[in-house]
């Protein structure tokens, strides 16, 4: 049941060293995406793991290597990259502007919060309207304290007279000294004089009276007309005064009330928009780095994946590869890529017809090989190309793959997933990211 190696024309020309000869018999001899594929004609001594290593068939090789070589599409892919890289960092800049006009905004929303804060506090509503009853109270108390006197005829009431006018004098000069700028008034004659309170003669000429115990006279001035006109002349003055106080200490009240709003309103804008705008940038920029070094990462395995697409490339990649001690990972990645492309022509390949079935067939063997391939070049392999976890599940799968060859005869059965080394290729190219990008900056 033995079989000769066959040697395809294109390498009787291009190699012409001995494999017998090989230092290194059981690491499989690559050139290009030429693979040496095991024959599985005696399954009942298939050993995955021997060193011996046979041709795949040519017209194997030339659909596998048609279609590495063929594809369109990685190009565009790659395009697609480039242009979400763009995206990527104009949506950083843009979330940088965003940041800082928000920014701006919370600075100028802070200004304007301790401006409205600092008016707010130094509003003179409450001691308008606090010396306007004041002022109110005693006028009111001084004049009955004057007439408890005159009719009373009790001059007991002197110093306590004498203490409301005080504290008379002092309110009103509160109003006065507390009302906006620019307000104007008729009472005492338009100025800040209490002096000038027209009923004050009158309360003194009433309390010498009382006094010096003249009652008669001071019931008399009491009772006369001129003071009865005086008394409801200043009452009529002090009322309107009262009122248009009134109106001022209430407009600032209200605004005080309005500004307190507007606090709230800045606050709660804080809280809602600039706040949280604040943490989302916050966090975006502290991400910005990793985003960004896995878009680059993407596109630097793209770009890996583009090389290893291009036969003249790839050749150059290869040498480049080796002599940066990386020839090993090299080997390994282009088997790979070797076995995924030979699940996607499997996957191409029409369900139905005898000559299908055979290419299918050819096509699961070769897969097959590959795989063990790559589990030997893992095994032999002194560099950590793949974690621990991954290679048990790959090794298991062969395992069972090896395990049922004696039994089934259909390698239709025999299906091994296209996932299968991903875990595999991704880390492999993670590893030759550096060196690819070394060496498309050489070319």
């Amino acid at each position: 049941m033995s079989q000769e190696m066959e040697e395809s024309p294109q390498h009787n020309q291009d190699d012409t060293t001995q494999q017998d000869n090989d230092d290194n018999a059981s690491c499989v001899a690559v050139d290009e995406m030429d693979y040496e594929a095991i024959e599985l004609k005696d399954e009942a001594n298939f050993d995955p793991t021997s060193p011996k290593t046979l041709d795949t068939t040519t017209a194997d090789m030339s659909k596998i290597q048609s279609s590495s070589t063929n594809n369109n599409q990685l190009p565009m892919i790659v395009s697609q990259n480039t242009k979400k890289l763009k995206r990527s960092c104009n949506y950083f800049r843009i979330i940088t502007l965003g940041s800082l006009f928000f920014n701006i905004i919370a600075f100028f929303a802070l200004i304007g919060l301790t401006i409205n804060t600092y008016l707010t506090s130094n509003n003179t509503s409450i001691e308008i309207l606090i010396a306007r009853g004041d002022a109110k109270y005693f006028n009111t108390v001084l004049w009955d304290t004057m007439k408890w006197s005159v009719l009373g005829r009790d001059n007991s009431t002197n110093s306590r007279f004498t203490s409301n006018l005080k504290n008379f004098k002092n309110s009103f000069k509160n109003i006065l000294t507390n009302l906006p700028t620019g307000f104007k008034w008729t009472i005492l004659n338009g100025t800040d004089s209490t002096s000038n309170v027209p009923m004050f003669p009158y309360y003194e000429m009433l309390m010498n009276y009382t006094k010096n115990n003249q009652f008669e006279l001071a019931q008399s001035l009491f009772y006369s007309a001129e003071y009865q006109a005086a008394l409801n002349d200043w009452n009529a003055q002090y009322e309107k005064f009262h009122q248009s106080v009134t109106s001022v200490g209430q407009f600032l009240d209200d605004y005080v009330v309005r500004s307190s709003i507007a606090n709230l309103i800045i606050i709660s804008i804080s809280l809602i928009i600039i706040i949280p705008v604040t943490i989302v940038v916050f966090i975006m920029m502290v991400r910005k780095d990793g985003l960004a070094k896995n878009t680059l990462q993407s596109l630097n395995s793209q770009l890996l994946a583009e090389t290893m697409k291009d036969p003249t490339k790839r050749q150059l990649f290869r040498e480049h590869c080796e002599k940066n001690n990386m020839g090993e990972q090299y080997s390994v990645l282009e088997k790979c890529i070797f076995y995924r492309e030979c699940c996607e022509l499997i996957a191409k390949l029409p369900k139905k017809g005898s000559t299908v079935i055979d290419e299918t067939q050819k096509l699961e063997k070769t897969k097959i090989e590959i795989a063990f391939e790559i589990l030997g070049d893992m095994q032999e392999s002194t560099s950590s190309v793949i974690d621990s976890s991954a290679k048990n599940y790959i090794c298991s799968t062969l395992d069972e793959i090896n395990n049922t060859l004696n039994v089934r005869s259909d390698m239709n059965e025999i299906n091994l997933p296209s996932s299968l080394f991903e875990v595999l290729e991704k880390e492999i190219q993670d590893q030759m990211l550096f060196v690819h990008y070394v060496f498309k900056k050489k070319k």
